[in-house]
């Protein structure tokens, strides 16, 4: 499948995130049976060229196999997806990638947002990640159901409703930024205390992940040049 190196790192940090009970109890029925249509995806090689292509190869049960598994409402009609649509239902749900770089990734007819942008920080990622691993599923659900949302809603050239969202790089500052907005308000809009509870326990445990996963980089990196001043010492 097509994934660049700097791409499979990122799918290696987010593939680790807990998915609700739910998303994995709806898809176990049709998993080994998409696994098998990736597995052929992946040894053909199919791009996001081919994607389409590959998709009419597939019988009606392997289509079908794909819609329930991808969580589609109404059967794939692989002519009125675009090559990026096409891709994405091939993959797993970590991998899917926004080509276009328009902020939405489509999945099928759908457009989605990535809740852990690529272009954020991987030490970030890291730690949002183990932060939302370790609420509860309840907790974890609404963190990263408000997280994914868009930043704003526009009406496009045919008067529909699209999400935008922001293509600023999701560093440390601006995730505790967004924290600050939900745990303090501005006049006229509003967080439950419910939802600040969950928000502020999320705050507390992303800024001690992103801690420990500096002082492991500071550390990794000490490590690497003792390692490389002793190599050198020992070829001079």
């Amino acid at each position: 499948m097509q994934l660049s190196p700097s791409y499979a790192k990122h799918v290696e940090i987010v593939k680790e995130l807990k998915m609700h009970s739910d998303f994995t109890a709806t898809r176990a029925e049709y998993k080994d049976d998409f696994e098998k249509i990736y597995a052929e995806a992946k040894d053909s090689r199919v791009n996001l060229s081919s994607a389409k292509e590959f998709l009419n190869s597939l019988s009606e049960e392997e289509l079908s196999t794909i819609q329930y598994y991808v969580g589609l409402a109404d059967p794939i009609k692989t002519n009125s997806l675009s090559n990026e649509g096409a891709y994405n239902l091939l993959v797993h749900h970590y991998e899917r990638f926004d080509f276009d770089q328009n902020g939405t990734t489509d999945v099928g007819l759908a457009q989605t947002a990535s809740m852990i942008p690529v272009n954020m920080p991987d030490t970030e990622k890291k730690a949002l990640v183990a932060s939302l691993n370790e609420m509860e599923e309840g907790e974890r659900f609404k963190a990263m159901f408000l997280i994914g949302l868009p930043d704003r809603i526009i009406i496009d050239n045919n008067g529909e409703f699209k999400p935008v969202y922001d293509d600023t790089v999701k560093d440390y500052n601006t995730i505790l930024k967004m924290f600050d907005r939900i745990l303090n308000p501005e006049p006229m809009s509003y967080t439950s205390p419910e939802l600040k509870s969950v928000f502020s326990k999320f705050k507390d445990l992303f800024e001690k992940y992103y801690e420990e996963q500096k002082k492991l980089e500071e550390t990794y990196k000490a490590e690497s040049n003792l390692n490389a001043q002793a190599i050198k010492a020992k070829l001079s």
